[in-house]
């Protein structure tokens, strides 16, 4: 049993802290061969062959668009105006792209379109839920068992509070609730936004404690395969043959307390312009930053 940290890991744990927030909120760019490599890992922990497609976008907001576009039949993409104005022929032509490329060009139209419809399926059936209880909590839940049984309260508790629990409110709380309430703010008009979030950056916060707890001695090598995606990835989706991936941020900037803040631009943006505008972790309307002589007092 483990009843203590040991002093050369105890210092160490505020750098742990920090480095675990600089990847959850990482600005560098995703490469998918780390990607898939991380993909491929995660799926071996469960005995199961990685996604076969991986779809890598620029934004949480265009992956979710590829989401729902994948979730619905082309012609029921055609006839909704909605959707099609805001699944723009950017992210279609992407996912189209991707698709072809993984696929292969000697595959027949009709294999193709074979393929696209099982992923319609699993993507209308929600199974990106069956993939994170399987890849995630099924493992997770393993290493935690080992966990209780090697680790005391008392230094559980340390590490939680030392490393996850100030990671979580940094990345989580700050950060990816306020991108998921944007993106929420822009299509849950044409999709359910319940599910959209599986995987990626943001899960820095409860990666880090297990993280240490292999510094300290417990095997969590089955969680390899998520430390390496949640360095590697952005937001993004799993299902049984595809993922979608969104890219990292650009930019990411906050005040002294954590809170995403930035008065002449996006707190937080992606490479497409998407992004968060707020003022001391409070959203705000683009605008209110970048064109401010506008505001009136009737508006506010």
């Amino acid at each position: 049993m483990i009843t203590s940290i040991p002093a050369k890991i105890a210092k160490r744990l505020a750098d742990f802290r920090a480095q675990w927030v600089g990847i959850g909120l990482s600005t560098e760019r995703v490469s998918r061969p780390i990607v898939t490599a991380a993909l491929a890992k995660m799926f071996a922990a469960i005995g199961k062959a990685p996604p076969r497609i991986v779809i890598i976008l620029p934004s949480p907001l265009q992956a979710v668009y590829a989401l729902a576009l994948l979730r619905s039949k082309s012609v029921e993409i055609e006839n909704r105006a909605q959707v099609r104005d805001q699944v723009s022929a950017q992210v279609r032509a992407q996912v189209r792209a991707q698709v072809r490329d993984q696929v292969g060009a000697q595959v027949s139209d009709q294999v193709r379109a074979q393929v696209g419809a099982q992923v319609r399926d699993q993507v209308r059936a929600q199974v990106s839920a069956q993939v994170r209880d399987q890849v995630r909590a099924q493992v997770r839940d393993q290493v935690r068992d080992q966990v209780r049984d090697q680790v005391s309260d008392q230094v559980s508790d340390q590490v939680s509070d030392q490393v996850r629990d100030q990671v979580r409110d940094q990345v989580s709380d700050q950060v990816s609730d306020q991108v998921s309430d944007q993106v929420r703010a822009q299509v849950s008009d044409i999709i359910d936004y319940r599910w959209w979030y599986d995987f990626g950056q943001f899960d820095a916060w409860w990666v880090a404690y297990y993280f240490v707890m292999g510094l300290l001695g417990v095997d969590v090598s089955k969680l390899d395969g998520h430390v390496e995606f949640t360095k590697a990835a952005g937001w993004s989706m799993l299902f049984w043959d595809y993922a979608i991936i969104s890219d990292h941020p650009t930019v990411c900037h906050r005040d002294v307390q954590g809170r995403l803040h930035c008065e002449d631009g996006p707190a937080i943006g992606w490479s497409d312009g998407f992004g968060v505008y707020a003022i001391h972790g409070v959203r705000v309307p683009a605008d209110v930053i970048m064109e401010p002589a506008k505001i009136t007092v009737a508006r506010i």
